[in-house]
């Protein structure tokens, strides 16, 4: 089982790293996609659920209202983030305290 599945991973591994040209750009192109989604309907939720000062004003050249459920959904996900970092800063400890974010959409 072990086997196949390192098997598996050297597959998968040579069929990225030999992604060029056309193919790579293609899928490229697909991730900036969605990021470029992600923003519009973050600039949607900012703008009905937010105060001044707007951050993804400078990424959105013209809003887009979102629907309802995935206005909600974003800001829901948008709020729990910063209600788990501020209780993370809030609480009391004698270490210094960062806040690492590695990118999530």
């Amino acid at each position: 089982m072990e086997t196949q599945a390192a098997d598996l991973g050297a597959v998968r591994s040579r069929k990225s790293s030999s992604m060029t040209g056309p193919a790579k750009a293609s899928r490229d192109e697909k991730v900036m996609q969605t990021n470029n989604s992600s923003i519009v309907s973050k600039r949607s939720v900012e703008r009905l659920y937010y105060d001044e000062p707007h951050f993804f004003r400078y990424f959105v050249k013209k809003p887009i209202r979102r629907s309802p459920l995935i206005n909600r959904g974003y800001w829901l996900r948008m709020h729990a983030t910063e209600q788990t970092v501020l209780n993370f800063l809030r609480e009391p400890s004698m270490k210094k305290k960062a806040v690492l974010n590695l990118g999530c959409g």
